[in-house]
C-alpha cells in the first residue's frame, strides 16, 4: 500500500533477532542461509525457484482481485474475498506495519541494528553470481527509496503481505475449485520459506500475516452472510 512508503523504522523494531526464544517455528528465520557454508547447503537453483515464486506472487496479487470482480459463480465468496483483501492490505499492510515498524533481515546491518543476518546477505550475493536473483535488485531499489535516492520505498517486514495475501488467495480458490485451492496452498508453501530465505521477512512475519488474513476473511464472511439475511439484500455481491 502507499502508506508502507511512509513507514520509517526509526528506530526499527528488530523483530527477528529478539524472538529466538519462541521455539522451532520462530527459529526457522535464523536457519536459511545463516552460516558461513550456507551456499553449500542450499542449492542456487532452489533459491532461484523461491525467488521466481516470490516475484510470480506479484502477478497473482494483481490478477486475482481483478478476476474476482467479474466472478459470478459464487457472489458471497467473491464479496467476502474482496472485503478481506481490502482489510488485510489496509489494516494489516499499512496500520499494523506502521505500528510494528519492523525492517527486513537484509536491512538490519545497513540500519546499524544487528549483524546477525550478514551471513544471509553474503550467501545471497554469492549465489547471485551463479543464478539470477532479481530479489536483490528490488531490495536495492527499495533501500534507495528509503534513503531518498529513489521513487519506490517500503522496507517494512511485519506482517508479511506475501504470506497474508497468498493465504487469502488460497481461501478464495477453494470456493471456486478444490484443486485450485490446494494449488494455492502449495504456492503459499513456497512463499513463506522463500520470503525468509531471500531476506524479505522473518518467519514470524509470515505467521502474523496469515493470521491477519484469516481473521479478516472470517469477519468478512460473517458480515456478508449477515447482510444477505437483511430484507432486500438477498442478491448482495
Amino acid at each position: 500500500g502507499c502508506m508502507t512508503e511512509m513507514i520509517h523504522p526509526d528506530p526499527p523494531v528488530p523483530v527477528g533477532p529478539d524472538l529466538s526464544g519462541l521455539g522451532p517455528g520462530a527459529a526457522v528465520r535464523d536457519r536459511p542461509l545463516s552460516g558461513p557454508d550456507a551456499a553449500d547447503h542450499h542449492p542456487p537453483l532452489t533459491i532461484g525457484l523461491l525467488n521466481f515464486a516470490c516475484h510470480f506472487w506479484f502477478l497473482i496479487m494483481l490478477i486475482t482481485p481483478f478476476l474476482a470482480c467479474f466472478d459470478r459463480s459464487n457472489p458471497q465468496a467473491r464479496m467476502a474475498f474482496l472485503i478481506a483483501h481490502v482489510l488485510t492490505w489496509g489494516i494489516g499492510g499499512n496500520l499494523v506495519a506502521m505500528a510494528l515498524s519492523s525492517a527486513g533481515p537484509v536491512y538490519l546491518e545497513r540500519l546499524e541494528i544487528s549483524t546477525v543476518f550478514v551471513p544471509l546477505t553474503s550467501a545471497l550475493q554469492e549465489m547471485s553470481a551463479r543464478v539470477w536473483l532479481p530479489a536483490l535488485e528490488v531490495q536495492e531499489l527499495l533501500w534507495d527509496g528509503y534513503t531518498g535516492k529513489g521513487p519506490i520505498a517500503g522496507i517494512s517486514a511485519m506482517p508479511s503481505m506475501h504470506v497474508g495475501s497468498t493465504t487469502l488467495f488460497a481461501c478464495y480458490a477453494f470456493t471456486w475449485r478444490r484443486w485450485a485451492g490446494w494449488l494455492m496452498v502449495g504456492f503459499r508453501c513456497l512463499i513463506l520459506p522463500g520470503s525468509v530465505a531471500l531476506g524479505w521477512h522473518y518467519a514470524v512475519d509470515g505467521y502474523l500475516g496469515a493470521a491477519i488474513a484469516l481473521l479478516f476473511r472470517y469477519l468478512a464472511g460473517r458480515a456478508v452472510k449477515r447482510t444477505r439475511t437483511l430484507p432486500g439484500c438477498e442478491q448482495v455481491g
